[in-house]
Parts: structure tokens; C-alpha cells; sequence
């Protein structure tokens, strides 16, 4: 339930068809002709003076018209409230369908434009299947192949379309498609009228129904699409139609809160289905006031405010200053002659029984159900639950349904949330009802994905995740320091460590701008005269041996010579200083010694001895 209305209440403007020879039912207030008679207008019987006033009583007296009050009546206008409407008639062109496409198209101008006067808001639109305009089609805008695409909505396979059969019946397709795509205006009330006399899929049947269940599922697929897009189905069907295509349009109608309307005579059914129709979101407003305080209930009836008397009880201001409305729910108070009634009661939380003031809670009385609405009978305070307007959106409760709207009296339609956001390579939204929404579940196990990550490589779809290898970012260059970003890649930072140029030569070496840059020249003086000292690339410092002349330190050698690397004196030195008082011997630091000896000795002088 929601809400509280008190009778009386809108009642719904949308009639049935008359039945084939009667007059048809108006489905929306009669305009009242204004009284064209008075006093100076001659007239011959009461006929010719009628004011259009149900309040007067009309007569001629002396053909001249005499327009008399009726104590206590009060006159009335129901009136009529309109929601803007967004019609869209779909076309079965075929042959036999000549008659309803001439009555659609020489009624609903002058229809549309009637209403449009009224104050009605009405946007129409009349589309071909398959077939543009033409002949006896003459009011086609458009056909709905060429407008909105020939590509089924939600399921393309229920039934074959466009086909090469008879696409121009086939209703139940094109019905799902202008559901689904038809530029409907914001705000408006969304009305569908397919107009046939075959099944929904195709007319290559002779029952104009199809085997094995082509139709149904046509049908059930545009009933589906209507429900989640807000649309009633209205079907007229054609005079040719058979029990199993009437069926299957009740069925349309039935769902998604619209009318089937079958045609005996089209030319005569038409403007009264056409009015009823474009009259589908109309509700009439009957409530008044007939300014009595002992009745209740007030409705406008033939133009006149009536109400139903409360009863005994009830007393209008006297001398006293005294007055009762009847009703135990009200405190009523006199200011001069006019009894001034209050609720004695918080309508939005109780209810009221007006003749023993007996409150009962509203929550008592709720059914729960959020496609009805508590009425209360100001007369008797007697209470139902009645649905509320058809479209009304409500909730089933349901955590997997969207979109849900009442349709007499019952929550229903919606479709499953939109949880595409939660699909990728390796998973795919869905709704989980137990856990009350969206959910991914995984997909495409052991198949190649790309994680997003450039860090990892030959990414597959596992558990429905996506993983990969890491990628080894190494450039094989001592001088970058190796890192992967996953936004990027591999990154190669340059350094300044130590690093070796391959040239033997060199010391000191360091990373520079991502290059091993040479160090100063390596020293390669082995401080060997007896070697030629030089540097190869290849292998660092070379000694090569020479034969030079050298000083191996040692003074007791001569002829020093560089032999095998090393400084070799070749010869002794000779220390004989021909004396033969003195020892001599050699000294490797200092050379010759000669150290005086007391050996016998031969002065040369004969004359010593």
C-alpha cells in the first residue's frame, strides 16, 4: 500500500469499445453547450431552452424561455486530468488490413487535434513495419526497420526479423524494437499500438499464429521490453483476427497494463478505440462540494453536486450556536451561521469510522503491497486497499530486479541490473540475489588476457584473474639500475658506480650517462731496467725483456748486462794493484779493498835485505 486517498477518488478515464451497433461510450467529459436561450429568445417546447445547466429547470412559457434555480442544487463539471501521452501506432501493412489503416488514417488528426484543444498533451507517431508510406498507408511517417533498425532487442532469436515471408506483420518484433529505441519524450506516458490481424512473428500461417511457438516468444520478448521501458502494449486487432491472435494480444495488453481492442467495423470502432486510447493516462475527477454539511461523499453526477445524507444526527447552526456534521471523527464549532468542522484525528496516521469515532491505525490495514493505495469511504470509514495508477514504480524486494512498475495492482516487470562494469577478459558481472547485487564470476579460464600490468608477461585469465610471468628488466649495462613500472615497463636508471671500460689500460673507471667511462692510465714501470715496460688494451702492462747496459749494484762486476730481465755482470773486476804488501780482495758495495799485509818482500833494493 501506499499512500491515503479519501473517497471519492479520480476514476480512470479509459473505457472498452461499445459492443458492434451501439453508440460508443464517450471516454472523456462531454463539452456542456452554453444556453443559447433567454428571455428574448422565442421558443416553441422546452427542448429549445436548455442552458446546459443542470441546476435550472428549463421551460418555455409563452415562446419565450423561462430558466428556473432548483433549490439546493448545486451545478458541477467533473474534471478531466491528463498526463502527456507519447503514442506510437505500428502498421500491418498487409492487404487485409486496408480498412483499419483507412480508419486510423481519416480519424486521428481531427482526434488528436480535439483533445489537443482540451488541454490533453499528445505527441503521435504512425510507423509501417517494413513499408513507408503509400495508397491506403497514406498517414505512415516512417517504417520501423528504416527509423529504428531492423537488430531485436534483448532476444534476437525469438523470432526471425526482418524475414523475407512477411515482415510487414510481423508486430511482435517491431514492438520490442520501438520499446527499446524509439526516442520517447521525457516525462511522457509511453503507449505502443500494433495494429494487426496475425500473430506477432509472421503472417505465413494460416491461422495467423505460428508453430512451434514463434509467436509467443515474439511476443513474451516485447512484452519484456516494454515492462523495462516503461511502455503499455494497446493491440487493435483486425476484423480478420482468429481466437489465437486475440489471445496473444490480450496477453500483451494484460502484461504491461495497456487494452486489446478488436474491431468488428472500422470505420465505426476506430475514432471511440483512438479516443480511448490517447484517454489511457486520463483520470476524471467527480469530486465536489454540494455545500451541505449533512451529506457526504459529495460526486458530480449529470452535472449536479449529490451527496449521500448522514443521517439523523446531523444539525446545521441554529440560534444556539450548536451544529453537528453526524460524523463522530470531526469536532464541529459555529462561527455565526457557518458550522466550522475539524478532524478530531491524524488522518495520516488513523483511520476514522465517522459514525461511532472509532480509530484504527493505518499500519493496521496496510496489505503490504506497494502497488495499492488505502481509500477511505468518508461515508462509512470503511477501508480498501486499491491499485494505484498503472506505471507507479515500486520494488519487489527483489535485489536483482530494476525498473520494476505496478501494473493492476501488482509489482512487476523490471529487469537485472546493469553489472556490465564488472566485466572483463576473465570475468563477468552478474546479479547474485543472496548476495543483493552485482557480483563477477570468472570467465574464459587459461585463455590470454592482458592485465594492464607491463611488469608481467604472457598474462591468462586463471581463476578469473588475470596473471602473468614477471618481465626481467635486465639490459645487461652496469651502469643502469634495473627496475619495471607497471604503468610503463622496464626502466633504466643511470648510475655512477664502478664499472670496468674493457680497456686494460685504464684504472679508475666509472659509470657516466649510462656509459662505462675510462679511468687514468694504468702505471706499468716495474722499475726494471732490464725490462721495456708498455701497456696492451687487452691484457694490462707488459715487461719485455732487453739486453741494455745496467748496473747490477755490484761493484766487484764489469760489463753489467741486462740478460733474461735481470742485470748480470759479465766480467770480475780486477783488484790486483800489483803490490804485493797489500791483500786484495773485493767489496760487492764498495769495489777493490786492498788491506796491508807483513808478508817478506822484495824492496827491489840490492842493498836490503
Amino acid at each position: 500500500m501506499i499512500g491515503l486517498v479519501l473517497w471519492p477518488t479520480a476514476l480512470s478515464a479509459q473505457t472498452a469499445p461499445a459492443p458492434s451497433g451501439s453508440e460508443p461510450v464517450p471516454t472523456e467529459p462531454q463539452p456542456i453547450q452554453p444556453g443559447s436561450k433567454n428571455g428574448t429568445v422565442q421558443c416553441i417546447t422546452p427542448a429549445d431552452c436548455d442552458d446546459g445547466n443542470a441546476c435550472t429547470e428549463d421551460d418555455c412559457l409563452n415562446g419565450q424561455c423561462v430558466h428556473a434555480p432548483i433549490p439546493g442544487c448545486v451545478p458541477c463539471t467533473p474534471q478531466l486530468s491528463c498526463q502527456p501521452v507519447d503514442v506510437v501506432f505500428i502498421m500491418d501493412t498487409s492487404g487485409s488490413m486496408k480498412d483499419e489503416s483507412a480508419a486510423l488514417c481519416g480519424a486521428i488528426d481531427a482526434i488528436v487535434a480535439d483533445l489537443q484543444s482540451q488541454g490533453v498533451s499528445i505527441r503521435r507517431t504512425v510507423l509501417g513495419i517494413t513499408e513507408t508510406p503509400g495508397s491506403a498507408f497514406s498517414c505512415l511517417t516512417d517504417n520501423v526497420v528504416n527509423l529504428l533498425g531492423g537488430e531485436v532487442p534483448r532476444n534476437p532469436d525469438a523470432c526471425p526479423f526482418p524475414n523475407e515471408v512477411s515482415s510487414f506483420e510481423s508486430w511482435g518484433p517491431a514492438t520490442a524494437i520501438v520499446a527499446r529505441r524509439f526516442p520517447w519524450q521525457p516525462g511522457s506516458r509511453r503507449i505502443i499500438v500494433p495494429i494487426s490481424d496475425e500473430g506477432p512473428c509472421n503472417g505465413n500461417r494460416p491461422d495467423g499464429c505460428n508453430d512451434p511457438g514463434d509467436d509467443r516468444d515474439a511476443l513474451e520478448n516485447a512484452i519484456t521490453e516494454a515492462i523495462a521501458n516503461r511502455a503499455a502494449i494497446s493491440p487493435i486487432t483486425g476484423t480478420g483476427s482468429n481466437a489465437c491472435v486475440l489471445g496473444l494480444a490480450d496477453s500483451a495488453a494484460s502484461a504491461t497494463g495497456g487494452t486489446h481492442f478488436d474491431t468488428q467495423d472500422a470505420g465505426a470502432d476506430f475514432p471511440h478505440i483512438l479516443r480511448s486510447i490517447l484517454l489511457s493516462f486520463c483520470t476524471l475527477d467527480t469530486a465536489c462540494d454540494d455545500g451541505d454539511l449533512c451529506t457526504c461523499g459529495d460526486t458530480c453526477i449529470d452535472g449536479v453536486c449529490q451527496g449521500t445524507p448522514v443521517g439523523g444526527g446531523c444539525k446545521p447552526c441554529n440560534p444556539t450556536g450548536v451544529c453537528d456534521d453526524g460524523n463522530a471523527c470531526t469536532t464541529d464549532t459555529c462561527v455565526g451561521l457557518e458550522c466550522v468542522v475539524t478532524l478530531n484525528y491524524d488522518p495520516n496516521v488513523f483511520v476514522c469510522d465517522p459514525q461511532t469515532g472509532e480509530l484504527t491505525p493505518i499500519d493496521d490495514l496496510d496489505d503490504g503491497n506497494p502497488c495499492t493505495e488505502l481509500q477511505v469511504d468518508p461515508c462509512t470509514g470503511e477501508a480498501i486497499n486499491v491499485p494505484v495508477p498503472n506505471w507507479t514504480p515500486c520494488d519487489d524486494g527483489l535485489a536483482c530486479t530494476v525498473g520494476e512498475v505496478c501494473i493492476d495492482g501488482t509489482c512487476q516487470g523490471g529487469v537485472e541490473p546493469d553489472c556490465s562494469e564488472l566485466n572483463n577478459t576473465c570475468h563477468v558481472g552478474v546479479c547474485d540475489e543472496t548476495v543483493g547485487g552485482c557480483v563477477a564470476i570468472p570467465a574464459n579460464e587459461g585463455q590470454p588476457c592482458d592485465d594492464g600490468d607491463l611488469c608481467t608477461a604472457g598474462d591468462l585469465c586463471t581463476n578469473g584473474t588475470c596473471l602473468g610471468e614477471p618481465v626481467i628488466c635486465d639490459d645487461g649495462n652496469v651502469c643502469t639500475d634495473d627496475a619495471c613500472d607497471p604503468a610503463i615497463g622496464c626502466v633504466y636508471t643511470n648510475n655512477t658506480l664502478p664499472c670496468d671500460d674493457g680497456d686494460a689500460c685504464t684504472v679508475g673507471d666509472v659509470c657516466a650517462e649510462g656509459e662505462c667511462q675510462p679511468g687514468g692510465p694504468r702505471d706499468c714501470d716495474d722499475g726494471n731496467v732490464c725490462t721495456d715496460d708498455a701497456c696492451d688494451p687487452r691484457i694490462g702492462c707488459v715487461h719485455a725483456e732487453n739486453t741494455l747496459p745496467c748496473d747490477d749494484g755490484n761493484a766487484c762486476t764489469t760489463n753489467d748486462t741486462c740478460l733474461g730481465g735481470i742485470c748480470t755482470g759479465l766480467d770480475p773486476v780486477d783488484c790486483d794493484d800489483g803490490n804485493p804488501c797489500t791483500d786484495d780482495a773485493c767489496d760487492p758495495r764498495t769495489g777493490c779493498v786492498h788491506v796491508d799485509n807483513t808478508l817478506p818482500c822484495d824492496d827491489g833494493d840490492p842493498c836490503t835485505v
